[in-house]
């Protein structure tokens, strides 16, 4: 048998070989990466969705979540519902949250002798409390957004944009984590906004 073909197939039949194995291995790298891609914005949506989801159930506990009655407007009655948690949230519940966050960090300085807020600031009890801040904070403002009324209520509509754009911001990148224990204000520059009135009173 004629076996000279054989180098040939040897010569050019493995390089080429190799070039469609890195090209499917090139190829399956990309669709890898995609796919994680595509994984990791699903589980951002999902954690998204639990997280109001977990709000909405919370919201409810603090407020009660009746059943309309028959022949009443549905919108109507849960643009009162939501406006009752507005003021719950607005005038209670942030507030009471920014305090005790504060006062706890307040607490753990003088309990820990700590020179400066950041050596306290990975301590389980005082990530926690800002974490629950921030949470509440995102889900309020979500929360506000869209409730229907809103652009009717200059005061809602203040309060919207003000926990938007400089109580959430403020406590995601919490300055009192860059301060020394003994340059502690009496209040939290959020607790601040609430303090002085920049926040006000809902009227929905």
């Amino acid at each position: 048998m004629d076996w000279s073909w054989l180098p040939a197939i040897i010569l050019f039949g493995v390089p080429a070989a190799i070039l469609i194995a890195a090209a499917l291995g090139k190829g399956l790298g990309r669709l890898a990466q995609k796919t994680d891609e595509w994984s990791d914005q699903s589980n951002r949506n999902r954690l998204y969705r639990e997280g109001r989801a977990g709000f909405r159930r919370w919201l409810a506990s603090k407020t009660g979540d009746g059943h309309a009655p028959g022949g009443v407007d549905e919108t109507l009655v849960e643009a009162h519902r939501q406006s009752e948690a507005i003021h719950l949230l607005v005038e209670r519940e942030i507030p009471k949250a920014v305090s005790d966050c504060f006062e706890l960090h307040r607490m753990v300085a003088e309990i820990t002798g700590a020179p400066h807020m950041a050596a306290i600031q990975h301590e389980l009890e005082l990530a926690t409390a800002r974490a629950r801040v921030v949470w509440l904070l995102a889900h309020t403002v979500d929360f506000v957004d869209s409730y229907p009324l809103k652009y009717e209520d200059r005061g809602l509509l203040h309060n919207a944009i003000l926990l938007r754009k400089r109580a959430l911001p403020i406590c995601r990148n919490c300055p009192v984590l860059e301060l020394a224990v003994h340059e502690l204000p009496l209040r939290c520059p959020t607790g601040t906004l609430f303090q002085i009135g920049e926040i006000q009173r809902a009227h929905c």
